[in-house]
């Protein structure tokens, strides 16, 4: 794929993400002033009527800082100020955490996001975990999206993740579904970001269906964008074009719709048609149409990237002078954008070459790397004063905190104490830290010896001893095989096989178990029928548990897909129910179950009416270094090795092997696993 390809692609969602947020508080000029002023009516008719400690005041100072929010922040952060102070005096919690939510979001606005992270952490800080109201869920979750979206304008795609997830999580169990809709748009475009394009597609889809629900055909244009973008990496031009065409319909006649919101559906076409059928022509009036709109926009970078789409287009058509244009119109519009001026510094070049103008060339491959010059000395300088602004802002917030005491004078003493106590801090939890990890190591060589020691006592006793004893009852066979009857040795064989058949499935287990720790067995999973996969495994033991007198049962419905290793699955079912069946008596039950949950995951699980395991056995079920060998119902030898493979193999699978057990009355096992 071309250069330019792969960066419009890379940056269209960042792009798209800011749309989002542009959108999210109206600009100033379009802020209702009519509003404004008479909320600062309503608050000056109750200060000056003596209503200063009235919990509607708080109420009033909230509003106002959010109506300021994205077009006055300073006035925004002094309202939300007051009502903090308002509501600590009042006792007032849930109010309190509203503000503190109001007042990062004034510096979230600024970007300045450390002191927003402060506000919002304490405002996350003052809601219970449980019986919440639904404005503490409401401020919950917004607060957890705001803090998502900080992680993710800093690059830090898992934090950004985790915060975004916990939202989810409190919007679908409180039924919110409005941030629900923001919240599938930034999982999908982190999983955008990180080449993730399945997991991508999904959260697009689920905003796409949730939009249809809420009839919300703003957002839902957003949704379309994304998949549009997916489809184009994957080549679907077909589907790609589908979803830019609509995304541009939708924009074009929606009446909130913003010039941000027809830029990028004008965009997207112009890719698809350009980068998917080469129609040139048509690609190139949408981007000039899409030119138009970034002018409207007054945002510098959205002209560059529109001119820099049109000077690709040019370099397509070789139309080399039109392209060397355009690029420089982009680059003259906003040169602060890394990613585009590499590209345009590419097509510029090119272009030049073409046109034979190598001088050209040279020349501006050496105005490219001065301005890459200036442009990281004009970062220092931004960052520089990015971190004066903070210092006096924190020192501010500090005084109102404080209830206006003063900031001692920094004195070089005091620095140079502060110094050498963060330096002790520093080596005493240096070594704290080697310590533990040394105490830690220790900790797992013992058990991995200790593992080791018991492997060991398996291979010796539990494999050894039971050959040895077949092969002495073989060689008494052969030795008395005239005095015995027909009955004798058919019971004689009988009993030699049960006993070669419990060797055959411990050295099964014991190289399971062996590649396992050697990293042999590799994890494939694919999407599988669960009831395909276990059929043979529930035939076999259905065959064991007849011999033994002991009912199987199985539920598991039809048309039940998993993303899941098949081997490994029939692996892990097939020790289960032998395991069950082992310490079952005659006339017990054993049964293998599926069940979809609301979340979807399908749970395995193997329940027995057997003889059950007391809280010791529990606690070392899993433990190769604290085990004993137990005897099946019927004298049937086991080490527990087959447990410790299926706990390991469900491990792979990104799963958990549960168990509940009470001695006398039965065992159940379960596990889940993703459904497709």
């Amino acid at each position: 794929m071309l250069l330019w390809k792969k960066i419009f692609v890379a940056s269209a969602f960042a792009l798209l993400l800011l749309f989002r947020l542009a959108s999210a508080t109206p600009p100033s000029e379009l802020a209702d002033n009519q509003a404004v002023m008479s909320l600062e009516d309503s608050l000056e008719i109750m200060l000056t009527s003596g209503r200063s400690q009235d919990s509607e005041l708080v109420n009033l100072y909230g509003e106002l800082s959010r109506k300021l929010e994205g077009s006055e922040s300073e006035r925004s952060a002094e309202y939300a100020r007051k009502g903090i102070a308002l509501a600590e005096q009042l006792g007032d919690v849930e109010s309190l955490a509203y503000l503190y939510f109001r007042l990062a979001g004034a510096y979230y606005y600024r970007s300045m996001y450390d002191s927003a992270l402060v506000y919002q952490n304490e405002a996350i800080s003052l809601i219970p975990e449980e019986n919440r109201s639904k404005r503490q869920d409401t401020i919950l979750t917004e607060t957890l999206i705001d803090v998502g979206n900080i992680h993710n304008i800093r690059g830090s795609s898992p934090d950004a993740l985790e915060y975004y997830f916990k939202a989810l999580q409190i919007a679908e169990e409180t039924k919110i579904e409005k941030p629900i809709i923001d919240i599938y748009a930034n999982i999908g475009q982190i999983y955008f970001s990180m080449n993730n394009f399945e997991q991508c597609e999904e959260y697009f889809v689920r905003m796409r269906d949730l939009c249809y629900k809420l009839n919300d055909s703003l957002s839902l244009a957003y949704a379309l964008d994304g998949l549009c973008e997916v489809h184009a990496h994957r080549a679907e031009w077909d589907k790609a074009l589908e979803c830019a065409d609509l995304t541009n319909r939708i924009v074009s006649v929606h009446p909130e719709s913003k010039p941000s919101e027809r830029l990028t559906g004008l965009l997207s076409l112009a890719m698809v048609w350009f980068d998917g059928f080469n129609e040139y022509e048509k690609a190139l009036n949408y981007a000039k149409e899409a030119l138009e709109y970034a002018e409207q926009c007054r945002q510098p970078l959205y002209v560059a990237h529109a001119q820099y789409q049109i000077s690709s287009i040019y370099m397509g058509m070789k139309n080399y002078p039109a392209a060397e244009k355009a690029a420089r119109q982009a680059f003259e519009a906003d040169s602060s954008s890394a990613y585009v001026n590499t590209a345009l510094h590419e097509n510029i070049t090119k272009a030049n070459i073409a046109l034979g103008n190598r001088t050209a060339a040279m020349e501006y491959f050496e105005r490219y790397k001065k301005w890459m010059t200036e442009y990281s000395n004009q970062n220092f300088q931004i960052a520089l004063t990015e971190m004066e602004v903070k210092y006096e802002t924190s020192k501010k917030d500090m005084e109102i905190i404080s209830k206006n005491a003063t900031i001692a004078q920094r004195e070089s003493e005091r620095f140079v104490l502060a110094v050498v106590l963060v330096f002790l801090f520093i080596v005493l939890a240096m070594l704290s830290v080697i310590l533990w990890m040394r105490s830690r190591r220790n900790r797992i060589l013992a058990e991995i010896n200790a593992t080791k020691d018991k492997f060991f006592n398996i291979i010796s006793h539990d494999l050894r001893s039971p050959a040895i004893a077949i092969r002495s009852g073989l060689k008494s066979m052969v030795e008395n095989m005239k005095l015995m009857s027909v009955s004798e040795i058919k019971q004689f064989m009988s009993e030699l096989f049960n006993a070669s058949d419990n060797q055959v499935e411990l050295l099964e287990s014991i190289l399971n178990w062996a590649r396992i720790q050697a990293g042999r067995i590799e994890y494939k999973p694919a999407l599988i029928d669960v009831g395909a996969a276990l059929r043979t495994e529930l035939n076999l033991a259905r065959t064991a548990a007849t011999n033994k007198g002991i009912t199987l049962t199985a539920d598991i419905p039809d048309d039940i897909f998993i993303t899941a290793d098949q081997e490994m699955l029939r692996t892990i079912v097939r020790n289960l129910l032998n395991n069950a069946i082992k310490f079952t008596q005659s006339g017990g039950y054993v049964s293998i179950s599926t069940e979809l949950t609301a979340n979807r995951r399908c749970i395995v699980t193997v329940t027995d009416n057997g003889t059950g395991m007391d809280e010791e056995q529990l606690k070392n079920l899993f433990r190769l270094d604290n085990r004993k060998s137990l005897h099946g119902t019927a004298g049937e030898q086991g080490t527990g090795l087959g447990l410790v493979v299926c706990k390991e193999l469900v491990e792979k699978h990104g799963s958990k092997l549960n168990v509940t057990s009470e001695q006398g009355k039965g065992t159940r096992f379960w596990f889940d696993i993703y459904v497709q």
